[in-house]
């Protein structure tokens, strides 16, 4: 999966190397007698990511992910690891 950063700093996956989620699991009968499993929360958590990315589609860059994606294949993509480290903080921080 390859992401691109939009004009505003966001970050979105490139759709064309997303893969669908799995279907939703039907709730269990017995809903209130176990808390869900770390699996369970995991999978809602992915399924939530998943919504979110497709409902932002419109802000993707897809000359620059084009762009990304054929540096990274040629291998002259240039990192400063400092900066990356720096630019992942102030994007959690937001």
């Amino acid at each position: 999966m390859t992401h691109t950063r939009t004009a505003s700093g966001r970050f979105f996956a490139n759709p064309a190397t997303l893969t669908p989620p799995p279907p939703a699991r039907a709730a269990p009968s017995n809903a209130g007698a176990a808390p869900a499993t770390a699996d369970e929360v995991t999978q809602a958590g992915l399924q939530a990511a998943q919504q979110s990315l497709n409902d932002d589609r419109s802000e993707v860059d897809y000359d620059k992910v084009a762009q990304m994606q054929a540096a990274l294949s040629a291998g002259t993509l240039r990192v400063d690891p400092d900066q990356l480290a720096g630019d992942m903080l102030n994007f959690f921080r937001q």
